[in-house]
């Protein structure tokens, strides 16, 4: 009966040792299986970390790749520059080199300059620049006589000429307006096309500037009406000219005595 015993207890002590054997292999398995876990989520962590690093470098460094220019880029700018260049200088050239004088600074549709300067251009018509004889003297007949041939003037007749002193003043009939010139100056004061020989009425003043600038030059001011010499002439009596109003104006051939007419001279 002890020996049964003796054989039960070896055969207990057997089993306890299998299972601590057993215990021992499943303490390593849970061992290595830590570990096991341990080094691939420390291999994930280290990539996540490498990823998050080239991540941050590229977004401090994608800005200013952004704003570099390419050499493309570059060559288009440098070809519009040029482009442009060679369009304006030609022009900044010729406006430095060629300035305007007195008799060119004119602005448009035979507008006033306020020059004030005798032989300055005051008035354009005809595409001529035009000054305006403040006062008309008047010559005698033996002095038209004597200067009628370098003047243009075919005969003389009066003593107190007013025509012939206008054409003395401004150096001769070639410098006086033509009545074709005087249709130019009419056609421009009311805006609309005008004869050489047309008599028009019921017409609206469309340059004011202009017509206040010779009726004010004109001994008729005080009538709004005024006429201004052409350096035609009619006879040794009259001369050919053109009459202006606020609502007419007509082609006449005035006494040559008459003292209300206006003179205009060429500035150029």
């Amino acid at each position: 009966m002890k020996k049964d015993f003796e054989n039960k207890k070896e055969l207990v002590n057997d089993k306890n040792v299998k299972c601590e054997r057993v215990r021992n292999r499943l303490n390593v398995l849970t061992t290595s299986k830590k570990a096991a876990t341990q080094i691939i989520r420390g291999a994930a962590k280290a990539r996540f970390r490498r990823t998050l690093r080239a991540g941050l470098a590229d977004a401090r460094t994608a800005p200013y790749r952004k704003s570099a220019f390419t050499i493309a880029e570059v060559l288009i700018t440098l070809a519009v520059i040029g482009i442009v260049a060679v369009m304006t200088i030609p022009t900044l050239v010729q406006g430095y080199t060629k300035p305007n004088t007195e008799s060119k600074d004119l602005r448009q549709n035979g507008n006033v300059l306020a020059l004030g300067n005798k032989g300055a251009c005051e008035v354009e018509f005809g595409g001529i620049c035009w000054t305006i004889v403040n006062t008309i003297i008047p010559i005698s007949k033996e002095e038209c006589e004597t200067i009628k041939g370098e003047l243009g003037i075919n005969a003389c007749n009066y003593d107190n000429d007013y025509w012939a002193g206008a054409v003395k003043q401004c150096g001769g009939t070639k410098n006086m307006p033509t009545m074709a010139q005087l249709a130019d100056l009419a056609s421009m004061i009311y805006g609309q096309e005008i004869g050489e020989k047309e008599k028009l009425l019921g017409l609206t003043v469309a340059n004011q500037a202009l017509y206040d600038t010779l009726y004010r030059k004109s001994s008729t001011a005080s009538l709004r009406y005024f006429y201004v010499w052409s350096g035609e002439e009619y006879s040794s009596n009259f001369a050919y000219s053109r009459g202006f109003t606020t609502t007419y104006t007509t082609y006449d051939d005035g006494g040559r005595y008459d003292s209300d007419g206006l003179a205009v001279c060429r500035a150029d």
